[in-house]
């Protein structure tokens, strides 16, 4: 009864999904990965970025990206459409997935005070440029308090006219990681 039972599963679970359906390329759906190191919340101890996409094409991929610390521990992460990335209507070929997730891990690391100027009673921080919206989901005070300490401030691109910034400063707890703000231009 017991190896009756046991080839039952074993078949009921040799059947689950199916044959892989390929996709465009002749490819089984995408995956790709790409990892970087920053020096970003300890000097000493350099944190990992690293960036994920899957889905049952490239065009149809989810992104993942996710910043960690030295001890793996997640500091943050966000996911997008990898046809977010701005590459328009069409097929994403693996290469551009790869190469899309490399530019995506590639994070610039420059202090706090770069970050637009938020003017005293404007919505929002100062846009980089007339065509482009800067947005912080913080309020005025702790925004500037932030750029006035002139804390390390990470980029990354969301797409090819759009970024968001993280600022890590030190707490008693360890670092804080945050975003401190996104642009998008038209």
């Amino acid at each position: 009864m017991r190896k009756t039972l046991m080839f039952l599963a074993i078949c009921c679970l040799a059947s689950c999904g199916g044959p892989a359906k390929k996709n465009a390329d002749g490819l089984v759906g995408c995956e790709a990965a790409a990892r970087s190191t920053l020096t970003f919340t300890d000097p000493a101890r350099p944190d990992t970025v690293e960036a994920r996409a899957f889905g049952p094409s490239c065009a149809n991929a989810t992104m993942v990206l996710t910043v960690r610390n030295s001890e793996g521990a997640i500091l943050h992460t966000t996911a997008q459409p990898m046809a977010a990335a701005g590459l328009g209507a069409g097929p994403i070929s693996p290469e551009q997935a790869m190469t899309i997730l490399q530019a995506w891990v590639a994070l610039k690391v420059e202090k706090s005070s770069a970050a637009p100027e938020w003017m005293t009673g404007e919505l929002r921080p100062q846009p980089p440029g007339p065509d482009a919206l800067a947005e912080s989901d913080l309020i005025r005070a702790m925004y500037e308090d932030i750029r006035k300490q002139d804390v390390a401030m990470a980029c990354y691109a969301r797409g090819l006219k759009s970024k968001t910034c993280l600022f890590s400063r030190q707490s008693p707890d360890g670092p804080v990681v945050g975003e401190l703000y996104h642009v998008h231009a038209d």
